[in-house]
């Protein structure tokens, strides 16, 4: 009997192993599981977080959010911006390049900063978390956050947000403010 019971519990063992990975892929994770939270963001000591899942090097906000926006800190977390000063003069002064702003030097020692595409965007969400992101982003408002992407909406293109507060990406025209985090390639 215990013959038989070990060459059942050695078949159950082998129909596990053979399963696993296509219950893993099948929920969008490749052949292995996702990594954890905790081991992916890692802080680089000079307020950015780099995502060793994706690649990315991530911006760190400063101030507690709900303490009012900054003209003078421009990462500051309660600042919003339209699209069109996201996707240019904030991303100009991040990298140092902006005239007005001569005193900026480029931020982190990088000079590749740009706005986040919807899907970059996407990967720090954190339903769990609070303000729907990993602490290790620093402060975040729970609000939404500009992307680069764009969606043809008839015959104009209008930008897409993703909203940390529900986890929904939306489009909208370019008059709205909204928050900001820039992102950069690490690798």
């Amino acid at each position: 009997m215990n013959n038989r019971a070990g060459m059942i519990g050695g078949a159950l063992l082998a129909l596990a192993v053979a399963i696993v990975p296509v219950i893993v892929q099948a929920q969008g994770r490749g052949a292995g599981p996702a990594p954890s939270s905790a081991g992916r963001f890692v802080d680089n000591g000079d307020e950015t977080i780099t995502d060793t899942m994706t690649g990315l090097m991530w911006e760190k906000k400063t101030t507690a959010f709900g303490s009012g926006a900054s003209s003078m800190d421009v990462r500051d977390v309660d600042n919003k911006f339209t699209w069109d000063y996201a996707m240019n003069d904030y991303v100009d002064r991040l990298n140092g390049r902006l005239i007005s702003f001569a005193n900026d030097t480029a931020f982190a020692r990088h000079t590749d900063w740009r706005i986040p595409t919807m899907q970059e965007l996407q990967t720090i969400v954190e339903p769990a978390s609070p303000g729907r992101i990993n602490p290790a982003f620093g402060p975040n408002a729970p609000a939404s956050y500009w992307t680069s992407s764009r969606r043809l909406l008839g015959p104009t293109s209008v930008p897409w947000y993703v909203a940390f507060g529900t986890d929904i990406p939306v489009y909208v025209g370019q008059p709205f403010s909204f928050h900001v985090r820039a992102v950069r390639n690490a690798r």
